[in-house]
């Protein structure tokens, strides 16, 4: 394995080129200034590099990441006597650091965790053959699918580093400003923690999306980054256009519908409690309910009473609150004179109301039901 090593300290470089020495590492460079280090790294067949994470004036956490947008298979050990902050972030995300003074124990762990995840690396280079275009599902589970493999979760190593990345995702192709990502994700933390975290976290979606390179770049940019695709099928995206090229409801097109419906597969990113995600969940959903109860009418209209129901049972599912799914329920259910379905229709409705938002059926339903109860 080869390292180099970027430290303003020339004590400090010789005194970790020995110990990286007698752990069998080849140090094929020591640097005091950054700028004069990334040439080499980036045109010489560096395995990992140590970065201070302070040095002179320069961030070496910040230093690194655009080293990193470069060459994004390199592994980064940052090296710092200080700074209780940036020690924090490396280890709320999981990030490698060896503290000064160094000690052989602690450096022979890293080397072995750095060891192990190349092997894991090409591992993944050699058994996954290049795909043409990828899916991103977004709705109810969340996963990437490629030709070869159509279930492919990508592993990140903190759940922040996630979030952060689904947010890039749903702002695909468009400067994203640092700001708002801190804001976003630790509005507590103050300036300098928070842009210690921002950074390794951006360092951790590398990473993870090093072996998709070809369909994802993350870029830094003035003020903040921007994540590009290319060969990416969103599956909000074509859903979303799909719905919109719709054509008019009949007996020829009604499978179109069907099957446009039917790839709603749950609410977007419903496994994850972001708040940010809460618009784009709210108008996905009501646009499947709207169409979803166009189509349960037309069922009505052209006599398919059975697949009314069906649909009317769906909308209901995902949205236990629709009270006009279930008042068609019910007075389908009255004209087939089935009423133990149309009391239990009634009795969920009502239940569902009075549990999570204290409320009862609107006066319309209940006085259909009362009168109905009365025949």
């Amino acid at each position: 394995m080869k390292a180099i090593l970027i430290d303003d300290e020339k004590l400090a470089l010789t005194y970790l080129e020995k110990q990286l020495q007698d752990l069998g590492v080849e140090v094929i460079g020591s640097y005091q200034n950054p700028y004069d280090a990334k040439d080499a790294i980036l045109n010489e067949d560096v395995k990992v590099a140590f970065f201070d994470i302070q040095i002179a004036n320069i961030n070496g956490i910040e230093f690194a990441e655009k080293v990193l947008e470069l060459k994004p298979k390199l592994e980064v050990v940052f090296v710092t006597a200080y700074a209780n902050y940036a020690i924090k972030a490396f280890e709320m995300n999981a990030l490698d650091y060896v503290l000064k003074p160094i000690t052989k124990t602690r450096l022979s762990k890293t080397i072995e965790r750095i060891k192990s995840r190349l092997d894991n690396h090409n591992h993944r280079n050699h058994s996954t053959p290049p795909s043409s275009i990828i899916q991103v599902n977004l709705l109810g589970s969340v996963y990437i699918g490629t030709e070869t493999n159509p279930y492919t979760p990508l592993q990140w190593r903190t759940v922040k580093a996630q979030e952060l990345f689904l947010y890039l995702i749903q702002q695909k192709d468009q400067l994203v400003r640092k700001d708002e990502l801190i804001d976003l994700l630790w509005p507590d933390a103050n300036l300098e923690r928070a842009n210690a975290l921002l950074y390794t976290t951006i360092y951790n979606i590398r990473k993870a999306i090093d072996s998709l390179r070809e369909f994802f770049t993350l870029k830094k940019v003035t003020g903040g980054y921007i994540l590009t695709t290319n060969q990416i099928v969103v599956d909000i995206d074509e859903w979303k256009q799909n719905m919109k090229n719709l054509p008019t409801l009949s007996t020829t097109t009604v499978k179109v519908w069907e099957e446009c419906l039917d790839r709603y597969k749950g609410d977007y990113l419903m496994e994850f409690d972001y708040w940010w995600a809460e618009g784009e969940r709210y108008r996905l959903k009501q646009l499947w309910i709207r169409k979803s109860m166009y189509l349960a009418n037309w069922y009505q209209k052209v006599d398919r009473e059975d697949k009314a129901i069906q649909v009317y049972n769906m909308i209901i599912q995902l949205d236990k609150h629709n009270e006009e799914a279930y008042f068609e329920l019910m007075k389908m259910y009255a004209k087939q004179q089935d009423r133990l379905a149309v009391a239990e229709c009634y009795s969920s409705l009502h239940e569902s109301l009075q549990l999570e938002i204290g409320s009862e059926p609107n006066e319309q339903i209940k006085t259909w039901y009362s009168e109905w109860k009365k025949k």
